[in-house]
């Protein structure tokens, strides 16, 4: 079993739920600090999350796999990779990042690698599974590209080199990745207009 405590900050003791989080009382509406650590018999993990508190018993909890930079974990993109959950976004200096839970239940998660590390080049992320390998399509936002990327593994602990799929004008604003007839497709936004791109697997 897994059990969890939690803090909701201000210097008071974790309250211990082994299913649930606690219900709490917060007071005023707000952005509050939290944690939570989770044990079991493979170890212990402590993970940072924000509350949004609306009022009494109304809340969210955000959890923080990243760290607190402004603008970190724009343009998100969820997909199931080899059993797990895992996201592609935005990173530091608006580089590329992906990062895998290491189960399926998204308890704890492994740390981030960054598929393009140039700054501004990580928008409109969109994360597929491509032959078996995860895959992101994304926004060069510097050179205004549209670029693709796929992991040379089924986890996506390392990633090839990043291909520019279109470079005429200002594209790859919102994409979109899916398998197409077992071939990588991308529709995305170029200046004004709809595209829609498709690639050849290797």
């Amino acid at each position: 079993p897994i059990t969890c405590a939690w803090d909701f900050g201000g210097g008071a003791e974790p309250n211990v739920s082994t299913e649930t989080a606690p219900t709490v009382l917060l007071g005023e509406a707000g952005d509050y600090a939290a944690s939570v650590t989770a044990s079991s018999q493979y170890g212990v993990d402590t993970r940072e999350f924000a509350l949004i508190v609306y009022g009494v018993r109304a809340w969210q909890a955000h959890l923080k796999l990243d760290g607190a930079i402004e603008g970190l974990g724009l343009y998100t993109s969820l997909a199931v990779v080899n059993g797990s959950p895992a996201i592609s976004y935005t990173g530091d200096q608006g580089c590329l990042r992906y990062i895998r839970a290491t189960g399926a239940g998204g308890i704890a998660w492994e740390d981030f690698v960054t598929p393009d590390s140039e700054s501004n080049v990580g928008y409109y992320t969109s994360l597929a599974v491509v032959d078996g390998k995860p895959a992101i399509s994304y926004c060069d936002l510097t050179n205004k590209d549209l670029k693709y990327v796929r992991a040379t593994d089924a986890d996506g602990n390392d990633w090839g080199e990043p291909v520019t799929v279109d470079s005429e004008g200002n594209v790859g604003w919102y994409t979109s990745l899916a398998v197409v007839e077992g071939n990588p497709a991308i529709s995305y936004k170029v200046a004004g207009c709809l595209m829609f791109t498709i690639g050849l697997r290797e």
